[in-house]
């Protein structure tokens, strides 16, 4: 999934590369792939719900985007309705606590991770040792048939 998440990303597929980081868990590079494509908006919705610590980098990101794209009264109203947690922390009820889980996640997260790649290896070497074995067994058992038409055959 990461190598398909990197192919894509290479190969300017960037729906395939945010989806296959999305599903990977990589929160990170799901927000730079929506910033480098110049979807802030979205980048900052996104932001709010799996990363809050970003939200505050992608508003002053959108607010200077829609500076630079619009002019006069309609730049003006998208500065002022664009607020920041960390400013207008009334605005953003349950901030604080996002903040926390996000930080307890991501310290979770990379004792999951190892444990998660201890678990597939030893899956891994449990299936080679299986299909080992029945290759193994399918063998003797193509063997003892063909011995058996071989007896056949001289009789």
């Amino acid at each position: 999934m990461s190598q398909l998440a990197k192919e894509s990303y290479n190969n300017n597929q960037h729906n395939v590369s945010f989806l296959s980081s999305y599903l990977l868990g990589d929160l990170q590079q799901c927000l730079e792939i929506l910033i480098e494509n110049g979807r802030i908006p979205e980048a900052t919705f996104f932001a709010h719900t799996y990363a809050p610590s970003q939200v505050p980098r992608l508003v002053s990101l959108w607010r200077d985007a829609a500076s630079q794209s619009l002019s006069g009264i309609s730049k003006r109203n998208v500065g002022e309705s664009l607020a920041d947690p960390l400013k207008y922390g009334n605005l953003f009820p349950g901030y604080d606590k996002a903040l926390a889980a996000e930080k307890q996640r991501d310290g979770c997260q990379n004792g999951v991770e190892d444990e998660l790649k201890d678990v597939v290896e030893s899956e891994l070497k449990s299936l080679n040792g299986t299909v080992t074995d029945q290759e193994e067994q399918d063998s003797s058992e193509q063997l003892s048939a063909e011995e058996e038409v071989e007896e056949d055959k001289e009789s």
